[in-house]
């Protein structure tokens, strides 16, 4: 390394969250977040949930697919935020990756 050259060290996010709407996947969220919470055994981390509403979201939308609410299975997850009381200091969003997919993405 030349004597003018820095080396600097970025420290990897800590603070993560996720945006829910209904029909979002289930293992779009619960995928990631389950490698958060074996990362988070050895480095702190945080994790927010942000919806709309601070009501439960829920993964089957009604009326949308063949069986129409008969039978469906979802799972509810309970936000911890709106969007608009995100917290300031979020570093990660998780999403920005998510919002594509799902029956609710439209």
């Amino acid at each position: 390394m030349a004597a003018n050259e820095t080396k600097t060290k970025t420290k990897p996010p800590t603070k993560y969250g996720v945006a829910l709407f209904p029909g979002f996947q289930a293992l779009d969220v619960f995928g990631p977040l389950d490698t958060l919470n074996n990362l988070s055994r050895q480095t702190p981390l945080e994790f927010v949930t942000l919806a709309a509403t601070l009501d439960p979201v829920c993964t089957s939308v009604e009326g949308v697919g063949p069986r129409q609410g008969q039978g469906c299975i979802g799972q509810t997850v309970l936000p911890t935020h709106t969007f608009d009381g995100c917290p300031d200091d979020l570093e990660v969003l998780l999403g920005e990756l998510i919002l594509s997919f799902g029956k609710g993405a439209g």
